[in-house]
């Protein structure tokens, strides 16, 4: 929805909000509600009576403040966007659920993962609270996938930066969302569970590692099949969990059925056996030294 923005009425309404924010931390707050009141008084004589009308032009206003990086703006505009489209939509529409996910996503692009945790979680109990138990993706919560599939990428980079805690986050939010979306496990949520269990594995938290590793390889063999290609690499990387732990016959154990997988899917001449063997080979050469 496209509704252009006049720079000054809402020049007018942020001067009206910040005086009102003045007012409530004074302790004023009757004094601080009928500015607010005003604000969105002229908002709405500007843009039309209708909340979602108000909610596209603020967004469309803190989209330009965003691109120039004044991020107080910005955000201001963006809040009272959401609080508008909740009123117009209610609080578990997928309307809350996209603007949620929408600024949780720009806080996290400047890395302010602590504004955008409570955002997510939000959206999140968002979706559990409006989904239909008896079809949870044709109630309209198909759209989760997307985002879930955005956390299993930003929580991978996020890893691979050592920035374990906010990868941890973004992994468990994505599981979270993906099978309330499809209303149980999922492939998808085996891929959340292998990121934290790498994640893990790269704190050195070895028994929680351990567990998301399992959970992933479970879930594959229940939802593909136990000889499914996908299962060789969790496989692989409990496997070397287990050698980092000096427990050499569950590592040795795992990569030996990593290894059938791969030759059984693969072939035996194809380079992921190689590679896997070559792992194998190294762990008994550290196990022998």
């Amino acid at each position: 929805m496209e509704i252009l923005f006049d720079a000054d009425v809402l020049n007018e309404f942020e001067t009206l909000h910040d005086e009102a924010i003045k007012l409530t931390a004074a302790g004023n707050v009757g004094a601080a509600i009928p500015m607010i009141q005003l604000g969105l008084s002229i908002l709405e004589n500007t843009f039309g009576p209708e909340p979602l009308q108000v909610a596209y032009a603020l967004k469309n206003a803190a989209d330009h403040y965003d691109n120039q990086h004044a991020d107080h703006r910005a955000n201001l505009l963006y809040q009272h966007a959401i609080l508008l489209v909740e009123k117009a939509t209610g609080p578990d529409s997928p309307e809350m659920f996209s603007w949620l996910t929408h600024l949780a996503r720009r806080y996290r692009s400047r890395g302010d993962h602590r504004a955008a945790e409570p955002l997510l979680a939000r959206a999140i109990q968002c979706m559990a609270r409006g989904a239909d138990p008896e079809d949870p993706i044709g109630s309209g919560f198909g759209w989760a996938i997307e985002e879930g599939q955005l956390l299993h990428a930003e929580a991978a980079k996020l890893r691979d930066r050592d920035h374990y805690d906010a990868a941890i986050f973004l992994a468990k939010s994505a599981r979270t969302l993906l099978e309330n979306g499809f209303g149980g496990p999922s492939d998808l949520s085996s891929t959340s569970s292998y990121i934290l269990g790498t994640t893990y594995a790269r704190k050195k938290d070895y028994p929680n590692a351990e567990l998301e590793l399992r959970r992933a390889i479970v879930s594959g063999e229940k939802l593909l099949s136990p000889h499914h290609l996908t299962l060789a690499t969790p496989l692989q990387d409990l496997a070397r969990l287990y050698a980092a732990k000096e427990d050499y016959a569950q590592a040795e154990a795992h990569y030996a059925r990593a290894i059938d997988i791969l030759k059984k899917t693969c072939g035996p001449n194809d380079p992921r056996v190689g590679m896997a063997l070559d792992r194998f080979a190294e762990m008994y050469f550290l196990k022998n030294d």
